[in-house]
């Protein structure tokens, strides 16, 4: 008997240093029971990766919070219901998934989840043992890549400056998600600035903004003309910024912008903004990554422009031709 208190007292504190160097790495160990359909354990660090304590975690919240999921390993190819079903049978014994999540704040995170089976002196599987770990850098700088490796191909087939405006707008849709968006094109000879697109979600609809009319640049995009990149994170705003030009639902500040000039070149050819009615839902990473896309634009634009002036070179020739006296002699 105190033998076997001994091993098992040993056992318990090799446990407790396993799950001190996992919580260590920055991951989430647990220990789920397929008969009660329970977490056994679960480490204090969830709340940290999705706002809910250890006394919260169930199979229910997970298919409340969980957005998608992605089957890996064994299991890659399968549904979620179906990969559980064999991981039960015995058929697979190591689990592979990466879940897109809505945090308890809001946020969407992604977090793998890695695990082996737990048998019985049967050798029946009976629970699991894995962890938890926040993947989201890793997996939004995958996200980057693909859809930068795409937006040139996208971009050379936009044959109208609305057309550009439009893939960044899904675009940044896609890397941030926003509540506002907007592109603006600056004349720098005349000191204006007109819209190209301008997008806001009122009453939980998005709505087009179709005035276009050109201005002075703001003190804001007069900063950024200037400056460069702004990322602005205000907590419960009750007022537009000073100098802001207000669209779409003007009774509602946006809580967190960004705005990137739109270069090419050397010259700064417009203004490139999204925001968010949710305090701080961007980084200084998102902001850079939003100035490659803003350049991105700028590339896209001047093809446009550079083709639009040639289409019209073309007719402009044409027609002189036509007018000459004899067909052959050009003006």
């Amino acid at each position: 008997v105190t033998e076997r208190r001994r091993a098992d007292e040993a056992l318990r504190r090799m446990e407790e240093l396993y799950r001190r160097a996992i919580a260590g790495a920055g991951a989430v160990p647990y220990s789920y029971d397929f008969r009660t359909r329970t977490y056994s354990y679960i480490g204090e660090g969830i709340e940290r990766l999705i706002g809910y304590a250890p006394q919260e975690i169930s199979p229910q919240l997970w298919q409340r919070i969980v957005r998608s999921s992605v089957m890996l390993g064994e299991a890659a190819g399968l549904d979620k219901a179906e990969a559980a079903r064999r991981v039960k049978e015995g058929k697979i014994r190591q689990w592979r998934c990466d879940m897109q999540v809505v945090s308890r704040a809001g946020d969407v995170r992604w977090i793998s989840d890695a695990s082996v089976q737990a048998v019985d002196a049967a050798a029946q599987p009976i629970g699991s043992m894995g962890i938890l770990e926040d993947i989201t850098e890793r997996k939004q700088a995958e996200l980057i890549a693909l859809t930068f490796s795409k937006l040139g191909q996208e971009l050379n087939s936009a044959t109208s400056p609305d057309a550009a405006a439009e893939i960044i707008g899904r675009v940044s849709e896609d890397l941030f998600g926003w509540d506002a968006f907007w592109v603006k094109v600056y004349d720098a000879e005349q000191d204006l600035m007109s819209s190209l697109l301008a997008i806001d979600t009122v009453a939980g609809e998005r709505r087009l903004e179709t005035e276009r009319t050109r201005h002075p640049p703001s003190p804001m995009h007069r900063r950024v003309l200037e400056a460069g990149a702004e990322l602005i994170l205000r907590d419960q705003p009750t007022s537009f910024l000073p100098g802001a030009v207000a669209f779409g639902n003007k009774s509602r500040p946006s809580a967190s912008l960004m705005l990137a000039p739109i270069r090419y070149s050397s010259r700064i050819v417009g203004i490139l903004s999204v925001q968010s009615y949710k305090p701080r839902a961007y980084t200084e990473r998102d902001l850079v990554t939003l100035q490659s896309l803003a350049d991105q634009c700028g590339g896209a634009l001047e093809r446009i422009r550079a083709d639009e002036a040639r289409r019209k070179s073309e007719i402009q020739f044409g027609l002189v031709w036509n007018a000459s006296e004899d067909g052959m002699r050009l003006i």
